[in-house]
């Protein structure tokens, strides 16, 4: 799940410092949706800060030094849905 959609529990940064330490009280409706239908969520992609911009480069990933978390690959997501 990419990381513009809170999901109960879970950090819910939307790429920004500004929300480093906020937790989901709830899910989105999307995240709700796709849970009631049976999709379990396992994890979430990193966005460009407020989904602002066309970059790949997640400004809170690089805050924190996660070099193994910079960027995010939606794409590679799809070939895990079973449609």
């Amino acid at each position: 799940m990419q990381d513009t959609h809170a999901v109960e529990g879970v950090r819910f940064t939307e790429g920004s410092l500004l929300h480093a330490d906020r937790i989901a009280e709830e899910n989105a409706p999307l995240v709700a949706q796709l849970e009631s239908k049976g999709a379990i969520i396992v994890g979430k992609t990193n966005v460009p800060e407020f989904c602002a911009g066309h970059g790949r480069c997640c400004i809170l990933s690089i805050a924190l030094n996660n070099s193994l978390e910079h960027g995010f690959s939606g794409p590679s997501l799809l070939a895990l849905c079973p449609f």
